[in-house]
């Protein structure tokens, strides 16, 4: 926009300011605030002059005039047309249409219409505007140069004189000059049309390409090369032909396809590449310029090959310039993934290009120029002396000369040269000896054009009949034929121009293509020329075009300037124009190194064109080389490029998540980006690094995990182990009972307290609650019993405690009251009750508590008793203790009386341990056998009975008696000291809840003294 500003100040600088001035204060202002860059208000302060002057043309002038510096071409237009419509005659309101429209993407499409209302209104204009003239002759040149019109642009300039314009106009009129010349060295960067293929050709062409990826290039060069003899300008076929032959190191015949290859498309940057790499590694001091200049021509067309800088500087040292290798040095380390993979080779280059800058090295020596040799002619030097005398008398004399020296060498073109410019004739023997060479025929041809057009030539020549001359492009059109058909270097330029005077155009372009095909073209300027005039002009933007052209001149400031825009404050509507130039603005920023500025640039070209292909293809390729923490900006635009199968995106977005530690989301980016991206793309490496990367540290930390998890599932199982522990350490009364029989006395105790304190008399007052007519008036009784001096459930729990503590003692450790199946589910029903004593709410269920005490847990009592030890003792089991007890009496020396036996039954069993029963027998048969040593009559027995005591109760006893005359109590026995004889029978038979027994006998004994146990009855209580 700054270039429509600057037009519309040369054209209305003296004519805007001085109307404004006797305006109202209003429109003054409204031209201050245009001009200070404060286009809206503008516009809002015209537009409130309009409402009072509708029919203004000036005011519609300038107000069309803020409208295009907008952006607002179709509103501009609208307002320009009806100034013009209100004032025919008013200059500037075309100029300044001309401006906003040469902005326009539609200028292409409608460039005759507007040049012709231009035409139109310069017609119009009187004789003596001359100043009017030349404004309005300047708008309409740069509107065709805006359309890509050169040439009718430069005519325009022309029709100028420079004396009829003022100072402001011939700076404008120059300066467009040179934009021109611009235009025509951009055109240059044009391709070549490619010739038309038939598909079998392409599909041989795709079968190479394939060998080529399948590392077959020999393969594939045999199946190119008849493609591209057959099409030498086809770029398919050279473009293969070049990759393979470099993948076979044959290095200077591939660059000589790659040099062929970029004449015909310049804007090949993978061929520039690729041919400055080859004249880079394998050319010598004389190649250093063309790599040069075919690696900034890549760098121009793709910023993101940041490596070739690094190519260049190398370069730079053979040719000599360390300042240009250092200023290359810098420009790698502002990328900073390569900075870092290439720093020792940059401070390699950086130490050499200091180096030889000390050093002050001198330019390599120019090579002088071999000049040709001449020979001696001397008829055609006195022809010459001849015919350069003023009066041109002797002329048929010169001719004769020519004549003799054609007649002894007939190619002598020369001579056959002075003759035409004399006569006007070819000689047929000068033909005939230059008929097989064909850039002799080539070079004479071109001398008889020159001859011809000279004012001494003759209007024909050598015509076949005097009334019929024939022209020198008709005379020389076969020569040149010939010339091609020999394979000349320079013919084919030469048949363009004949077939451009005869109006072959599409026959001009062909020849021009294949020309600039061809191995060493030496009129590539003048082809280039000649193909402006024969192709219609392209529909770029010149903007863009003198950008583009400036960095290919290795000149990023000045393509900047070209461009008008800039990204941090870009347009707030801009047209597609607009986008395609901040996108050129951002490739230049990567041209630069300045890696924000072009993520900048390209996304502000997204916001104004949402979809724009290009843009969001340069923001991903610089997004895939900037800082991972700048791509949260771009991130969704990322994302569109990475769903459009952009690899560089996919790039990008996994160093971005990668930053972010989302290393998962980072792992599935890279690894669609190692699937699309293409084999020689340099990111791949670093891909896989970070591939790598990743899975390893994901591998540590699956370990890690494994571990935590291991570490926490042990530290769980050794909790839940410790609580398992706790809750069930130790074993109930049940398993204590099996496991130690002598626990039951123990068990016996606790049980039988229970059941007689606790169920029977404490807790049976439950049923009085059973009745409802009576629950309310005995609700204290029951609580006084069940809770008074000490709940009852605490009385089962101090039971319980004595009992843990019995069986401690014993080696047994039983679970906590709570665990404990029998004694803790008959606290937690006492509990309960308790409970409900004390509050007095909820629900009680007294009849169902007391049936549960009585029934369940008394029965789970008795359970118990029926697990203590039985033994069964008959007559064989006597026999056996009884000669147990000899043996150890007669083996001590003692005498032995033997006893007799008497049994009540069959057998008797007793509630002891057999161990326990065994040890009372032999201490009381031991006492008897003493006891009977004292008597005359020496007499032992014993006795085993079932019986009933004075209770009722059945009761069982283990009896031996002696014939000792000395007198046995009970408060003897009782007085005795524990541990030696009917002491240990006493303890014994007390522990196992037993009784001493002493019993006077009828003759022949007189006593017997034995142990006493209620024999096991589990009775449920009334």
């Amino acid at each position: 926009m700054r270039q429509l500003a600057l037009a519309v100040a040369l054209v209305t600088v003296a004519f805007s300011l001085p109307a404004a001035a006797r305006r109202p204060k209003a429109y003054q202002r409204a031209v201050e605030l245009f001009w200070q860059g404060k286009v809206e208000e503008a516009v809002a302060l015209y537009r409130q002059q309009l409402e009072r002057t509708p029919g203004d043309a000036a005011l519609l002038t300038d107000l069309g005039l803020a409208l295009g510096k907008l952006g607002r071409t179709a509103e501009a237009e609208r307002e320009l047309r009806r100034a013009i419509a209100k004032e025919p005659g008013r200059w500037y309101a075309y100029a300044n249409l001309a401006e906003v429209l040469a902005q326009d993407e539609a200028r292409f499409v409608r460039h005759d219409e507007i040049a012709g209302l231009l035409t139109d209104a310069l017609l119009q204009l009187p004789p003596k505007a001359s100043v009017a003239r030349a404004g309005l002759t300047l708008s309409l040149a740069r509107f065709e140069r805006a359309t890509g019109r050169a040439h009718e642009a430069r005519g325009w300039l022309d029709s100028l004189p420079d004396e009829e314009l003022n100072a402001v106009q011939r700076d404008g009129k120059a300066r467009l000059y040179d934009a021109l010349a611009a235009d025509e060295r951009a055109r240059a960067l044009e391709d070549w049309p490619e010739p038309e293929v038939s598909a079998k050709d392409r599909a041989t062409l795709a079968e190479a390409e394939r060998l080529y990826a399948a590392a077959l290039p020999a393969e594939a060069l045999r199946a190119v090369d008849p493609l591209a003899r057959a099409h030498p300008t086809w770029r398919g076929p050279r473009w293969l032909r070049a990759r393979s032959l470099h993948s076979l190191r044959f290095v200077d015949e591939a660059a000589r396809e790659l040099s062929v290859l970029v004449r015909l498309a310049p804007s090949h940057g993978e061929a520039w590449r690729l041919l400055g790499e080859v004249l880079a590694s394998d050319g010598g001091l004389l190649e250093a310029d063309r790599a040069d200049e075919a690696l900034r021509q890549a760098l121009a067309l793709e910023p993101a090959w940041v490596e070739l800088w690094l190519l260049r500087a190398r370069v730079a040292l053979r040719r000599g310039r360390p300042a240009d290798a250092l200023r290359f040095v810098d420009r790698v380390r502002k990328d900073p993934v390569l900075a870092h993979e290439k720093e020792v080779e940059l401070s390699a280059l950086g130490r050499q290009a200091r180096a030889r800058l000390e050093a002050a090295g001198a330019p390599p020596a120019q090579h002088a120029r071999a000049e040709p040799s001449a020979e001696a002619r001397e008829l055609l030097r006195r022809a010459q002396e001849i015919l350069a005398r003023p009066d041109r008398a002797d002329d048929a004399q010169a001719g004769e000369l020519l004549e003799q020296a054609l007649l002894s060498a007939p190619a002598f073109l020369e001579a056959a040269g002075t003759l035409y410019s004399l006569t006007g004739e070819v000689r047929r023997a000068t033909l005939a000896a230059l008929w097989d060479d064909g850039p002799a025929l080539l070079d004479f041809a071109g001398q008889i054009e020159r001859l011809a057009k000279a004012p001494r030539a003759p209007p024909s020549v050598a015509a076949p009949s005097p009334g019929q001359p024939i022209p020198a492009a008709q005379l020389v059109r076969p020569w040149v034929e010939r010339a091609v058909e020999l394979g000349a270097p320079e013919a084919r330029f030469a048949r363009a121009r004949l077939e451009v005077q005869s109006g072959d155009r599409p026959g001009a372009l062909r020849d021009l293509v294949e020309y600039v095909a061809s191995p060493q073209p030496q009129r590539l300027a003048e082809a280039k020329e000649l193909r402006a005039a024969l192709t219609p002009p392209p529909r770029a933007d010149p903007a863009q075009v003198q950008a583009l052209l400036k960095l290919v001149e290795d000149k990023p400031t000045e393509a900047q300037g070209e461009l008008l825009v800039r990204c941090e404050r870009p347009p707030r509507a801009g047209s597609e124009q607009d986008a395609a130039r901040l996108t050129a603005l951002g490739r230049i920023a990567e041209f630069n190194g300045d890696l924000p500025a072009a993520l900048l640039c390209h996304a502000a070209a997204l916001k104004l064109q949402p979809h724009a292909g290009e843009a969001l293809v340069r923001l991903a390729k610089v997004a895939a080389r900037s800082e991972a923490q700048a791509l949260a900006p771009v991130r969704p635009q990322l994302e569109e490029a990475s769903a459009l199968g952009i690899s560089a995106a996919d790039w990008a977005l996994a160093r971005d998540l990668d930053a972010s530690g989302r290393p998962s989301e980072a792992l599935a980016k890279l690894d669609r980006f190692l699937g699309r991206a293409a084999a020689d793309d340099p990111a791949r490496k670093l891909a896989s690094s970070a591939r790598a990367r990743i899975l390893g540290a994901r591998d540590v930390e699956r370990r890690e995990s494994q571990r935590r998890l291991l570490v926490a599932s042990a530290a769980a199982a050794l909790c839940l182990l410790a609580l398992l522990l706790v809750l069930f350490h130790g074993s109930t009364v049940e398993g204590a009972l099996r496991k130690r029989a002598g626990l039951f006395p123990a068990v016996a105790r606790a049980v039988a307290e229970i059941r007689h304190d606790v169920i029977k008399h404490r807790a049976s007052v439950l049923s009085a609650l059973a009745d409802p007519a009576f629950a309310a008036e005995a609700r204290d009784d029951v609580a006084r019993s069940l809770l008074s001096p000490e709940p009852t459930s605490e009385v089962v729990a101090a039971i319980y405690e004595k009992l843990r503590l019995a069986a401690r003692a014993q080696g047994v450790t039983l679970r906590r009251l709570g665990r404990e199946p029998t004694f803790g589910a008959l606290a937690r029903d006492l509990r309960r009750a308790e409970e409900w004593l004390r509050k007095g709410r909820g629900r009680f269920d007294a009849a169902r508590a007391d049936s549960r005490l009585r029934e369940i847990h008394s029965e789970k009592l008795g359970a118990l008793l029926r697990l203590g030890p039985r033994t069964r003792l008959d007559a064989p089991a006597i026999t056996s203790w009884i000669r147990d007890v000899e043996a150890e009496l007669r083996q001590g020396g003692s005498s032995w009386t033997s006893p007799a036996l008497q049994l009540a039954g069959m057998e008797v069993e007793f509630p002891v341990e057999r161990a326990a029963l065994s040890t009372i027998f032999a201490n009381l048969l031991r006492n008897a056998q003493a006891a009977a040593q004292e008597a005359g009559d020496k007499r032992v027995v014993v006795r085993l009975a079932e019986e009933r005591d004075a209770a009722g109760r059945r009761v069982v006893t283990l009896l031996v008696g002696d014939s000792s005359p000395r007198a046995l109590t009970l408060e003897a026995i009782e007085s005795r000291e524990s541990g030696r004889g009917l002491a240990i029978v006493r303890d014994l038979t007390r522990e196992w809840h037993g009784h001493l027994v002493v019993r006077p006998e009828a003759g022949p004994w007189t006593k017997s003294v034995g142990a006493c146990f209620v024999a096991l009855q589990i009775e449920r209580p009334a």
